[in-house]
């Protein structure tokens, strides 16, 4: 019942919802005002991974069938899913991380933050997580292989994306956990105490605050980053579960367990996560509202829009 509900449901609504706002939001953020700041690049290429991230959802979609069509027809194509839809996924993370990180530059260092946080070195980070991914996941092309699992319901049988029992899918698992989900689960979790700290330092302030963060993306961020964190959490809690169930018979030692019936809302969750973006930026950001109106209108209104 719960998967039935969160892959033919829940799924195609974060798809069609997700890919139209994170369209949005890369238009906000493409515009003049924003292209001079580090933060709004940052964004903006969040907004391309969070997109590309959510086509996760077609192929785990039962009535559009895709992801059947094409494992039964290309043996191998697991490998290549497995390998791409975790690069964008692994970038959209690390993005955030970047955000947080110039974040706390801003906060604590204003006056270091223009010469530290550049949009040259915004490029040359993306850069390098860009090559890190492509690297880091080549073993989940060994690592994947599509199962036929028996159907209890009819006689066609259930095909999956699974782990085959080698190397590659003892160390895969517990490794893409670990630097797609937990370190950056942790870096901004730590990032995020430090701009709140710094923030309650400067509360006796009221104009140093104000200025601060009205001049910098930092409420859209911790709304992002905690966003994130929640959404993210139980999978880190998750996949380090399922990373002791991986066996010479993992994949079927998982569906046994039971696991398998909290598999969908974690999925969904995750997938939430690159869907809620935009919604957050209209929430928290008045200049990120003005712009998207003022594009939405066809007219034109001045000012970055990673202010306020």
């Amino acid at each position: 019942m719960i998967s039935t509900v969160a892959y033919n449901y829940v799924c195609p609504i974060l798809w069609i919802v997700g890919s139209i706002s994170n369209v949005l939001a890369f238009w906000v953020f493409s515009q003049k005002d924003v292209q001079g700041t580090v933060s709004g690049l940052l964004f903006k290429y969040l907004a391309v991974s969070d997109f590309l991230a959510l086509l996760d959802c077609v192929f785990r979609i039962p009535w559009i069938g895709f992801a059947e069509k094409v494992y039964s027809i290309v043996k191998w194509s697991c490998g290549i899913y497995a390998y791409l839809i975790n690069i964008v996924k692994f970038i959209s993370a690390w993005m955030i991380v970047a955000i947080s990180i110039e974040r706390v530059i801003g906060v604590m260092y204003p006056l270091h933050a223009k010469s530290w946080c550049t949009i040259r070195k915004g490029k040359i980070f993306t850069v390098c997580i860009l090559l890190i991914s492509l690297f880091a996941y080549i073993p989940a092309l060994g690592s994947f292989k599509v199962l036929m699992i028996p159907n209890p319901i009819n006689e066609d049988p259930v095909i999956l994306c699974g782990i085959k029992n080698n190397v590659f899918a003892k160390i895969y698992p517990p490794s893409s956990m670990v630097i797609s989900s937990l370190l950056p689960f942790l870096l901004i979790g730590i990032c995020n105490g430090l701009i709140i700290r710094s923030l309650a330092k400067l509360r006796n302030s009221s104009i140093a605050t104000t200025s601060l963060v009205k001049k910098s993306p930092t409420k859209m961020l911790l709304l992002v980053s905690f966003a994130f964190i929640v959404l993210t959490g139980p999978a880190v809690v998750f996949y380090a579960l399922l990373s002791f169930w991986i066996t010479p018979d993992g994949t079927l030692k998982f569906i046994q367990s039971g696991l398998l019936t909290y598999d969908p809302i974690v999925v969904n969750l995750k997938l939430t996560n690159h869907a809620v973006n935009f919604f957050l930026y209209c929430l928290s950001g008045s200049k990120f509202r003005n712009q998207l109106s003022a594009l939405l209108c066809g007219c034109r209104r001045r000012g970055p829009v990673t202010e306020g």
